[in-house]
């Protein structure tokens, strides 16, 4: 699992993100394979030996303009700059890509999320505010994040 956590870069990401996401309000946990590897980070016969190449963080948003707004607030950071196409896809210090997958009150009547801009693009993401009330906080190197 150390290379996972190679340079801190991961660590400095998740980081950045979680000051961010908390200043603004924003109720946030970890999915996808990143979630997989962290729950399974102290058991070495089930650690993934391959090393996933995005972090997918759902984050729970009331409206497409508070997206916005969580958005712009990391790409002010510096250390965030957006995709040029993709409304949902940062990169972190060009090194790590992170994908910002909205869900909550954003979503429409068929759980689906509409993003404008800088082109119009549609996730569907069901599931995840049941899954928000049994999201579990692990620590790892000192950093605890829900997953």
């Amino acid at each position: 699992m150390e290379n996972l956590f190679r340079n801190g870069r991961l660590l400095e990401m998740l980081n950045a993100f979680g000051k961010v996401a908390n200043g603004l309000g924003i109720d946030f946990f970890l999915v996808g394979a990143l979630a997989r590897d962290l729950r399974l980070y102290n058991n070495s016969r089930l650690a993934s030996k391959r090393m996933t190449r995005d972090v997918d963080i759902a984050i729970l948003l009331a409206s497409e303009d508070q997206f916005y707004e969580v958005k712009e607030a990391l790409l002010a950071t510096g250390d965030f700059v957006a995709h040029d196409r993709e409304a949902i896809k940062l990169f972190y210090r060009q090194a790590i890509e992170v994908d910002l997958l909205p869900f909550g009150e954003i979503e429409n009547l068929d759980r689906e999320t509409r993003i404008e801009k800088p082109r119009p693009f549609i996730i569907d993401v069901p599931g995840f505010k049941e899954v928000l009330p049994a999201a579990e906080q692990v620590t790892v190197e000192g950093l605890t994040i829900r997953v």
